[in-house]
């Protein structure tokens, strides 16, 4: 939980959020493939692992505990049953939820909630109350910051 509003910190033009999401995966995967008994196995089985959650992946970043939560899930079922499991199918899920998680994210953390926020500021301080204009600002923030940490 705590991994996952850092999925912002590093983006790149090639594959967006990747790195913020594998970095929020990390201690699942290491977890599931320690280095202790055959270095050799574990160490390739663990970086297969890291390459394959660092494909492309671009979502609402409120909404990506969600899809972070069933990869680390569905790495689990694949570690615990390599014969029977599709790999491929972890980063399929991925990427077939980064649309309909950006659509209700994005309409709703970046599309409902600031402007009825900065308007209770704006009728806040058009009230009469000093501090109108600023809690336009905070009302914006501090929910989607509450956001985060709820949906994460």
């Amino acid at each position: 939980m705590w991994r996952s509003p850092n999925i912002q910190a590093s983006w790149n033009y090639e594959r967006q959020m990747n790195m913020g999401f594998l970095y929020g995966i990390a201690p699942t995967l290491d977890e599931l493939y320690p280095d202790e008994n055959d270095p050799r196995a574990a160490g390739a089985q663990k970086k297969e692992a890291y390459e394959r959650e660092m494909a492309f992946y671009n979502c609402t970043p409120q909404t990506s505990a969600f899809t972070l939560g069933l990869a680390a899930s569905m790495e689990e079922q694949y570690a615990a049953d390599r014969e029977n499991f599709n790999p491929e199918t972890i980063n399929a899920v991925k990427t077939s939820l980064m649309g309909p998680l950006s659509g209700v994210g994005d309409s709703f953390f970046q599309g409902t909630g600031p402007p009825d926020r900065f308007w209770s500021g704006h009728l806040s301080g058009t009230a009469g109350q000093r501090s109108g204009p600023h809690s336009g600002y905070d009302h914006l923030h501090r929910p989607l910051c509450a956001g985060h940490m709820v949906c994460r």
